[in-house]
């Protein structure tokens, strides 16, 4: 008798077992998305409407869908359209407006994201935005006094030179954002980087001058969607267009960065010697800051192109000679596409 009643309890608990790892059991499911329209590489015209179609479905019920726009970076461009559905399946079918004029011509994802109460899948779908054409407003061109001011002038269609604000502080280097109507300008030792809103002249934001001094070398600022700065104490810095820090990397002390430039997915430097040794130039992953490789140089760089195909022009001066490289960030190599003899590059 006390056998068999041994017998019923561990059954009892085995059944206990059985059934709490049913109800402990997590969802392993995670949402299917099928995007029926747009298709792969359809091209749109600003401020076109996306007919946005799309079947969803899943073992749980779907809590909420949502649908977007990105760029190459994956940086949200357009506001969300948030549903909810409530359902394990849903019909996604909407009209999703590009009507933003700042949005510039390239490629894009629109995305849907189908969430449920324990994951969430996100699907994407390759399209090419065809922005409103540019034209020419004014040429900007900044001089440095010497009572040391900065002075900001314009040069219209007409080609009259009209003034536009002074700027009380030293110079090394700007660039402009013509999507976000901002001048950027960076510094010797009064002035770290001022963003300047080029309809109002107002400052709209600065990063304060800080020691070690001095702060930048020449040509220290790139632009392409976000700014960037070498700094002469060892760092390269990247900002979006309100100031927010978005990339950071450290540079090995006896190497001054000086001419940037942004390249697809990375960040490449001229890393001049601080001890006359080699130079480097450097590839750096935009996500993380990581340096990915370094070629040894025996030059100065003046300023970088992109020349497609995996490859970037290089102007270059070593001591008293100009010379024009092809560098790929891809394989880092390169090689000389023209030297010329006893001609410098400004």
């Amino acid at each position: 008798m006390k056998v068999q009643l041994q017998n019923i309890i561990l059954l009892l608990i085995i059944i206990f077992l059985v059934v709490s790892s049913c109800h402990e059991e997590t969802d392993t499911q995670i949402p299917d998305i099928t995007i029926i329209s747009p298709f792969e590489g359809q091209s749109f015209f600003v401020p076109d409407t996306v007919q946005v179609e799309a079947e969803t479905s899943n073992n749980l019920v779907l809590t909420n869908l949502s649908v977007g726009l990105v760029n190459d970076q994956f940086v949200s461009v357009l506001p969300t359209v948030y549903l909810f559905p409530d359902n394990a399946t849903y019909h996604v079918c909407l009209s999703y407006p590009v009507s933003d004029p700042k949005i510039e011509s390239g490629d894009y994802y629109l995305y849907i994201r189908a969430e449920d109460e324990s994951g969430f899948k996100n699907k994407y779908q390759k399209i090419y935005i065809n922005g409103i054409p540019k034209v020419l407003e004014k040429i900007i061109v900044l001089s440095q006094e010497e009572n040391g001011i900065i002075g900001v002038n314009e040069i219209d269609p007409g080609y009259n030179v009209l003034p536009m604000f002074e700027v009380s502080g030293d110079f090394t280097s700007s660039e402009i954002d013509s999507k976000n109507r901002q001048l950027y300008i960076a510094g010797i030792s009064i002035i770290n980087i001022n963003a300047y809103n080029l309809d109002t002249h107002e400052l709209e934001w600065k990063k304060e001058p800080l020691p070690p001094l001095p702060l930048h070398t020449s040509n220290c600022l790139c632009f392409e969607e976000n700014l960037y700065a070498s700094c002469a104490s060892y760092f390269i810095y990247g900002y979006r267009y309100n100031g927010v820090l978005l990339f950071n990397t450290t540079i090995e002390e006896n190497k001054l960065p000086s001419r940037i430039m942004k390249y697809g997915d990375f960040l490449l430097a001229d890393l001049q010697s601080k001890t006359g040794g080699f130079s480097y130039l450097a590839t750096y992953y935009l996500v993380s800051g990581v340096e990915k490789q370094h070629m040894t140089t025996n030059y100065k760089v003046v300023d970088f192109h992109n020349a497609g195909e995996n490859q970037v022009l290089v102007v270059a001066n070593n001591n008293e000679d100009g010379t024009i490289s092809i560098y790929n960030p891809n394989n880092n190599s390169g090689f000389t596409l023209y030297f010329a003899g006893e001609m410098y590059f400004n």
